[in-house]
């Protein structure tokens, strides 16, 4: 083996030795903080439009008031047409293991319309997930939504 090849070999093995200490045991962040910037940046997506940015906060099995919503379709048309504007009071959520819960109230906007939720509870859970389609890891999912009936009523024109 030359010289040249050699160096490629030792420069590629050391740029894989980095990136597996920079995935694996890099400093990450906690997972309150994981939690508030996948919802900010969900947040952000849907007041621009963009449907995708806030797909990919929910679960596979995201549900509100234990209804399912499997019509990815219909959310991301809404999420384009009316880019809804949501604001949170609270932004700590209490993470326990691979589940974390957030209470808060929130205000929801769409078009001309704004209404405020006292009480909205938002349940997060840790889903396996790949990072560049090839490296497994564990991504915070919004899997359900709670707002009481009542609340619900309270809303309603």
């Amino acid at each position: 083996m030359n010289k040249t090849k050699a160096a490629l070999v030792f420069l590629g093995l050391t740029v894989i030795g980095l990136l597996i200490n920079f995935f694996f045991f890099s400093n990450r962040a906690s997972d309150t903080e994981l939690i508030q910037q996948a919802l900010k940046d969900s947040i952000q997506a849907s007041k621009e439009g963009r449907a995708g940015g806030v797909l990919d906060l929910l679960s596979t099995e995201f549900e509100v008031n234990q209804m399912r919503f499997t019509n990815i379709r219909e959310i991301s048309r809404v999420i384009r047409d009316m880019k809804p504007k949501v604001e949170i009071a609270n932004w700590e959520p209490v993470v326990r293991g691979d589940s974390a819960t957030l209470i808060t109230p929130v205000t929801l906007s769409l078009l001309t319309v704004s209404r405020t939720i006292p009480e909205v509870r938002m349940e997060f859970q840790k889903e396996d997930t790949m990072n560049w389609l090839v490296i497994p890891t564990k991504k915070w999912k919004l899997r359900r939504v709670r707002v009481s009936e009542e609340v619900l009523r309270s809303l309603e024109p």
